[in-house]
């Protein structure tokens, strides 16, 4: 191998490690700056964020070293002064923002830890920082905390058997154990105040009053059943709600004589809340059904390219024969058919407090299922203008849109969609 190659591949390598180490005390020293900036501002988390960046990057970069030691102390005293505050305030939630600081504090030094050892350039000494225990402190806020939720949650446990009252005990008992695990006996509390606040729904067959005649099956049933599974099936959404199934509601409809019609106004609504021991009853009615049925819509199209239709000779400069493409602008005309098709349903909901027959919620929406498909046809013209997606087009058969039942069905899953929608918003309120 030449000497003068291996040489020259010294210089290439010896280069390549400069850049490297040019772009890394570059980006070392944008990270620097902007912690200097943020500092200067009084961002002290955001400082000592790019702070430690730009260390991580350059252990040795003196002048990040001195930054530090400027930014950790200081934003120390700043959060310590934000407990102090804190510890003078009747703030309700001061134990909550104490428990914020603490943690902050303890983040901040593991931060620090973390750093890779800092040796001054100068003087050849290590960098060194203080730190202070915090744990003690952050649980003492965290037990003074999940107290002040555990004796919200005994006061509002003793205040009646309101639902709705001890749905908010059973959330303060929550609190305190998101806090401390086993906090006190706050698991058998909550335990407890949730099943005093279980309301429970009863959700009846909606009425069909789409003069369809059951064309599409039970369709009011279907709906009923999708509402329900999506409910049971979400933890957070019956946390404190029961929901009453069909089972267990159609031996009473039977009773009453309402299976059939699936009739529930605010009249029945009580009789059969108490039957079956619901606090609320979810009712509804499908009040149109509509398929539309497929139409095709048809555009004139026109594709055109320029394209090689043969060679010809020719004598070039030199005075050479050569031959070359010649090109022709061609035309093809097609048309474009769009089939379409859709299906249309649209429900009322009403959810009925058993006690006084009042409606609670109401609403109305409207699902549509469409469908459209689309292919071609050449009508004149040469064929080796069109573009590759205007010939697959032109390939294509004629599509076939799917049954109407099942139309029907995708339209009513999309309504059962919204229903669920607005029944969890109106359960997890």
């Amino acid at each position: 191998m030449p000497k003068s190659w291996i040489k020259t591949m010294r210089i290439f390598v010896i280069l390549g490690l400069a850049l490297l180490s040019l772009a890394g005390c570059s980006r070392n020293v944008i990270l620097y700056k902007e912690a200097q900036k943020q500092y200067n501002r009084g961002n002290l988390d955001s400082a000592l964020n790019y702070n430690i960046q730009s260390l991580r990057l350059k252990p040795g970069y003196s002048k990040a070293q001195i930054l530090i030691l400027q930014v950790y102390p200081d934003l120390i005293a700043q959060r310590e002064a934000n407990v102090a505050r804190l510890m003078n305030s009747q703030d309700v939630t001061r134990w909550a923002r104490m428990i914020e600081e603490y943690s902050a504090l303890e983040a901040i030094q593991e931060q620090i830890r973390t750093l890779p050892r800092l040796v001054n350039p100068e003087t050849g000494l290590t960098v060194t920082f203080d730190f202070r225990d915090y744990s003690e402190a952050l649980t003492e806020a965290k037990n003074n905390a999940a107290e002040y939720h555990y004796q919200n949650g005994l006061n509002l446990s003793r205040q009646g058997t309101d639902l709705e009252i001890q749905k908010r005990a059973a959330i303060e008992f929550r609190n305190a154990l998101n806090i401390v695990p086993n906090y006190r006996d706050a698991e058998q509390r909550f335990a407890q105040a949730r099943a005093n606040a279980i309301k429970r729904i009863a959700v009846v067959p909606f009425e069909d009053l789409s003069g369809t005649n059951r064309r599409y099956g039970d369709i009011s049933s279907q709906l009923v059943d999708q509402i329900i599974s999506a409910v049971m099936s979400d933890p957070e959404a019956t946390e404190f709600v029961e929901i009453i199934t069909r089972d267990q509601l159609n031996p009473v409809l039977s009773e009453q004589r309402l299976a059939a019609s699936g009739l529930v106004d605010e009249n029945t609504a009580s009789q059969i809340g108490v039957l079956v021991g619901a606090h609320e009853i979810l009712t509804g009615k499908i009040t149109q059904i509509a398929y539309v049925p497929a139409r095709v819509t048809r555009q004139n199209e026109t594709d055109s390219r320029r394209i090689v239709t043969g060679r010809e000779e020719y004598v070039d400069d030199q005075g050479n024969t050569q031959t070359k493409d010649i090109y022709a602008e061609v035309e093809c005309n097609w048309t474009r058919y769009t089939k379409t098709v859709s299906a249309q349903i649209t429900g009322t909901y009403n959810i009925i407090e058993v006690s006084s027959g009042r409606i609670k919620r109401q609403g109305t929406y409207t699902a549509e299922y469409p469908w459209n498909d689309s292919w071609g046809r050449k009508e004149s013209g040469d064929e080796r203008a069109l573009s590759t997606a205007s010939a697959a087009l032109c390939r294509k058969t004629e599509p076939l849109p799917p049954a109407e039942i099942e139309l029907v069905n995708q339209a009513v899953s999309r309504l059962s969609t919204y229903f669920i929608t607005e029944f969890k918003r109106y359960i997890q309120q």
